[in-house]
Parts: C-alpha cells; structure tokens; sequence
C-alpha cells in the first residue's frame, strides 16, 4: 500500500507540473516545470519515445480492428454470394425456357444482378482486406521528435517581480486601512 500510495502522490505532483498540447497543425509540445531545468528535460526527454510508442500502438490497434472488421464483412458478402448464386442455380434448372416469359426473364435479370453486386462488393471488400493487411503491417510511427528537450537557462516560475510588486501594493494597501482605522477610532 506504500508504494502504491507514494506512486499516486508522484504521479498527482507530476501531473500538475506536465502539460502536453497539440496545436491545429498537429505539433505536439510538451512543457515540463521543474525546479530543476536538467530534471524538466530529462522528464520530456523520457515522455518523448512514450509517445511515439502510444502512437505506434494506437495506429496497429486501429489498423487491426479495420482488417477484422473487413474481413468479417468479406466473410458475410461471400456467404450472400453463395446464396445468390446458388438461387440462380436453382432458378435457371426450374425455368429452362426463360425467353417464353417476360415474368421469367426479369427474375433471372433480377438474380444476375444480384449476383453481379454481391460479386463487386466481394472484389471491392478484398481489395480493401489486402489494403488493410499491408496497413497492419506498417509500423511507421506517425510522430517525428524535432527537438530533444534541452535545459531553461531562465526560470518561467517564480514570477519574482510580479510577487514582490503584489505584495509591495498589498503592503501598502494595508497600512493605510489600518492607519485610518486606528485615527478613525482614536
């Protein structure tokens, strides 16, 4: 319970003192505020090949489930396929002189379209399946680190002369209430 207590707190304490944005072009920034600049640039430093590795991650995740997906489309498109060409057996043994009925020659009409789309949609689903493969198989992070992080040689926080003027005015502010309380009551 310790440790994961004393993690928690870490990772609370840390948590305020990260910020990582990305703007409209999809730069990432990573700002670290630190006491100690090496320990701010050795944090961002180390948070840098995390996020190419989360990226990478995420990509094959989501190239994995778009193959399955496909794939079990493809898998159900093939059965319909079957289905609509078996009916067309079955309707062209059934009606072997189809050309004495016009009822007859738009059903066949019908059912050879229908196989003809389910056939297209198949031809479309495994490009797409094969498409979806070689995506799967990339591992090309989509995250290129521009800059190492380097050491501030300026402090961002404290904003000490901010403070001391604050605090002077407050001062000020202050003493005079009291003065003027202190006559006022006197």
């Amino acid at each position: 319970n310790y440790k994961l207590e004393w993690k928690t707190k870490a990772l609370e304490m840390l948590s305020g003192r990260i910020t990582v944005s990305e703007n409209k072009t999809g730069l990432i920034q990573i700002d670290v505020l630190m006491e100690e600049p090496e320990m701010a640039s050795d944090i961002a430093n180390t948070m840098c090949p995390a996020i190419v590795d989360f990226t990478i991650e995420m990509h094959s995740k989501q190239a994995k489930m778009n193959r399955e997906f496909i794939e079990k489309r493809q898998e159900e498109v093939k059965n319909e396929l079957v289905l609509t060409e078996w009916q067309l057996k079955e309707f062209r043994q059934r009606n072997r002189n189809v050309s004495e009925s016009p009822e007859l020659q738009m059903d066949l009409e019908r059912f050879m379209r229908e196989v003809q789309i389910k056939t297209q949609v198949y031809i479309t689903l495994q490009e797409q399946y094969e498409l979806a493969r070689i995506e799967e198989v990339k591992e090309t992070p989509s995250v290129v680190i521009l800059d190492e992080a380097e050491p501030s040689i300026t402090k961002d926080q404290p904003k000490r002369t901010l403070a001391v003027i604050l605090a002077g005015f407050i001062g000020f502010s202050l003493s005079t209430f009291f003065v003027f309380i202190k006559n006022y009551f006197t």
